[in-house]
């Protein structure tokens, strides 16, 4: 596995390219790192939404850029990787859907390994690793944020900390219209959804299985109230509400301290951008706090 960084013309954000053995091909992030570098900064690995691109994400990581010089936030490096696969609806995950020419959807690829297996080891090589999982975060936007919950489930060992933006998951199945059902991600065989796949992999079933001596996991969940709602026969369903749901869910964990924020705002980057600064500002409050417990109320 090599990996090469380069210059991108952005004010210290660089594009890392990886040869990802999982996938047979290159993987490529944009990487935001400490101008001038810091002894022992945070890291966070931001993943795009469903549709997205990692340049989408350009002006958060200057976001972040610009709250750790005006010391809002401390150093950070920010990781942000590209996910073309799956028609940018892979949801970061391995699929197990082989693809069906006829509907003119590709077979689904092991893109949660590529991330951690392929990518995070070598950026970690080649910029520096974090001083153990409590200072490694991974975040996302919508599919991303879906995502980051599971990795941070599903891998204690790597992640301390998840900041979820209108993280798309569900307490049962997705709706009818949901891109989860589309693409394959969540298929198997040349069935583009299984919902015995999508439950395997939800986070009902992941926090069955945690262990009570889990290490401990700092969440900071985002959502505006202005959420976009989709129509589950006569159910409506939006990811506020789910939003809630999964703060629920977590708060009945032990060694899960959980935050919930519903602020003004709806499904697009002029909320996310400052949620995603709250949310880091929060799950590095909660490991520099005495008792390591954070407020878990809602709105303020």
């Amino acid at each position: 596995m090599t990996a090469e960084l380069a210059a991108t013309g952005w004010d210290a954000i660089s594009e890392l390219t990886v040869h990802s053995r999982q996938l047979g091909e290159t993987v490529r992030a944009l990487v935001l790192r400490p101008d001038p570098p810091a002894a022992q900064p945070r890291w966070l690995y931001l993943l795009h939404g469903r549709g997205s691109a990692a340049a989408e994400l350009v002006p958060a990581l200057a976001a972040v850029r610009d709250a750790v010089r005006s010391g809002a936030l401390p150093a950070h490096v920010v990781v942000a990787p590209d996910a073309p696969w799956s028609n940018r609806a892979s949801f970061w995950l391995d699929s197990r859907y082989t693809g069906d020419p006829a509907g003119g959807i590709a077979a689904g690829r092991p893109v949660e390994s590529a991330m951690l297996a392929d990518l995070l080891p070598a950026a970690e090589h080649r910029i520096g690793a974090p001083s153990g999982r409590a200072r490694r975060a991974v975040g996302g936007v919508s599919m991303g944020g879906g995502a980051a919950l599971r990795w941070a489930l599903t891998r204690p060992a790597l992640f301390g900390a998840a900041v979820l933006l209108s993280p798309a998951v569900y307490a049962g199945l997705p709706p009818d219209g949901s891109s989860m059902r589309a693409f394959g991600a969540f298929g198997s065989a040349t069935n583009r959804f299984d919902a015995a796949r999508y439950r395997e992999v939800s986070y009902p079933t992941l926090l069955s299985r945690r262990s009570p001596a889990s290490a401990s996991l700092n969440v900071a969940i985002l959502v505006g109230d202005r959420e976009p709602a989709l129509t589950a026969g006569s159910a409506v369903r939006d990811l506020d509400l789910e939003a809630a749901r999964l703060h629920a869910a977590l708060k009945r964990q032990l060694s899960v301290h959980t935050a919930l924020r519903v602020r003004a705002g709806g499904h697009d980057w002029s909320f996310w951008r400052p949620a995603l600064l709250d949310g880091l500002a929060i799950v590095g409050a909660v490991e520099s706090s005495s008792d390591g417990r954070p407020e878990t109320s809602g709105s303020r």
